[in-house]
């Protein structure tokens, strides 16, 4: 949907597309540092099994070291006293350092040069389990070489024994070193895989924040500027900030621009349009007025009483129209912002005597008594302007008020306003009508019969408004209604009572 003369919108969504980075930027943080954290845990996972697997090197190695003691220990004793249990222990302690050597062999397969020393040791081992099998069975004189023989291998046996625990022994030391440097590295991984996480949720806030705090001061900043100049709109005023961008709210403050130009200028063409209308309309009506009064007085003698009634009627329809002119007037200046509030220093209680003073007659002629109760406060007000709102409010009253009735005029200090209030026992108005009675032109059934313009009420608003004071109006019907309208009270006035 266009206003014409205004291209539809080319930038549908983008807000939304804005919106989404507070979602995508913390997302494809989070991607990122889980990620970083998916790698470090795999590190860490990778270290664990490390560890694990050099400490069952480690405990391998060192039962090998126990049980290729134990083949040494046996097999000497078994030379010594020739008991068979000896040989025994030595074939079943030899049979554990082989299945140790086996699984040496299966976790080293990867480390060629640890495989290859666990390769040798088990090569070796099948010597000892030869010499085992060779070892004389007795200690007679018979099988005295057999024994020379065993000493001469044992003595060989013994040799490389040394040689083969000196080597596990060397292996393990730095099996173990490799596990403290395993343990180090794995308390270093865990540490890191906390602060990655405690960065990640550090940034992630820190950058979700960011992100809002950015999106939010962009959109409320602009927001502020359309709500500013959507409230000039009603004032014809305009408008000097404009929202930057290429997104929905800088296309609507785009429309509120062109809208505003429109209004300007119409309430240009109106106004013209209404001095234009006033002073073509008020002069001759002035001139007619004025030879309305110069017949009266030239022809007094030769007029009779109905000729006399029908000038009489034709004058006042003539101040009629005069002063619905200056009614239009008034309140284009006041709705345009244009009108000049002169304000003075007035005795409040003396202004509204006067006010009511101006209008009795008309409430003499129906038999309806006007009270006023005010004190005499000074207030830095229009006094003319103040007194025509006073004027067409008892005007009012009297107009919709029961004969001999009585109309009340109040007023009376509140904290920093002065309120005054037209107090009728009338017809009353219905509750519709008084969401609307200060709408200019509107006038209900009643005031239609009565007559009128229906500008009174409207012009006492903007009058009231302009005195940055409120006018509010209270009835029920047949009860009568309450008129009353607030005025600021200016303290460099001095307001004590006089």
């Amino acid at each position: 949907m266009t206003i014409s003369g205004m291209p539809a919108s080319k930038t549908s969504g983008q807000i939304l597309r804005k919106g989404m980075l507070i979602i995508f930027v913390p997302l494809v943080t989070n991607l990122v540092w889980l990620g970083i954290l998916g790698d470090t845990l795999r590190k860490s996972q990778y270290l664990l099994q490390e560890e694990q697997r050099v400490m069952r090197i480690q405990r391998s190695a060192n039962h090998f070291m126990i049980s290729y003691g134990t083949v040494v220990g046996t097999m000497l004793s078994y030379l010594y006293c020739h008991r068979k249990g000896y040989k025994r222990e030595a074939s079943s302690a030899l049979a554990d350092c082989i299945k140790d050597s086996n699984v040496l062999m299966a976790l080293t397969k990867d480390d060629p040069k640890s495989n290859k020393i666990f390769d040798t040791l088990q090569d070796g081992l099948g010597q000892e389990a030869a010499l085992i099998t060779t070892l004389p069975k007795s200690d007679s004189v018979s099988k005295a070489f057999e024994l020379v023989g065993a000493l001469k291998s044992m003595r060989q046996f013994v040799a490389r024994s040394e040689k083969r625990m000196a080597c596990v022994a060397e292996y393990v030391t730095a099996m173990e070193e490799k596990l403290t440097a395993t343990k180090k590295t794995i308390s270093e991984a865990r540490r890191k895989v906390s602060l990655t996480v405690l960065a990640g949720m550090i940034v992630n806030l820190l950058l979700s924040a960011l992100v809002i705090i950015l999106f939010a001061k962009d959109i409320t900043g602009r927001l502020k500027i359309l709500s500013e100049n959507a409230r000039l709109l009603p004032r014809h005023k305009p408008l000097v900030r404009t929202v930057k961008g290429r997104d929905e709210l800088a296309d609507l403050d785009h429309v509120l621009h062109r809208v505003n130009e429109r209004l300007i200028s119409a309430q240009d063409y109106r106004s013209s349009l209404m001095q234009m209308m006033a002073h073509d309309l008020r002069s001759p009506l002035m001139a007619c007025e004025i030879s309305m009064h110069l017949l009266r007085r030239s022809d007094s003698e030769i007029l009779d009483q109905n000729s006399n009634k029908q000038i009489d009627s034709i004058e006042e329809s003539l101040h009629k129209l005069i002063d619905l002119i200056d009614d239009l007037l008034v309140l284009e200046s006041l709705e345009d912002s244009n009108l000049t509030v002169n304000k003075s220093v007035v005795q409040i209680d003396q202004l509204i005597e006067s006010a009511v003073n101006s209008i009795k007659p008309s409430a003499t002629v129906r038999d309806i008594t006007i009270t006023v109760q005010a004190p005499a406060d000074l207030l830095r007000i229009d006094k003319l302007r103040i007194n025509q709102v006073l004027v067409n409010l008892v005007s009012n009253a009297i107009k919709f008020s029961k004969d001999g009735s009585t109309i009340e005029v109040l007023g009376d200090r509140i904290d920093k306003q002065f309120k005054i209030s037209i107090v009728d026992h009338g017809i009353g108005i219905d509750e519709a009508s008084r969401t609307r009675i200060f709408e200019k032109f509107y006038q209900t059934t009643s005031g239609i019969k009565a007559g009128g313009s229906g500008l009174g009420l409207a012009i006492a608003k903007l009058i009231v408004e302009a005195h940055g004071g409120t006018i509010t109006c209270d009835s029920q019907i047949g009860r009568g209604s309450v008129f009353s309208f607030t005025l600021d009270i200016d303290e460099t006035s001095g307001n004590s009572e006089v």
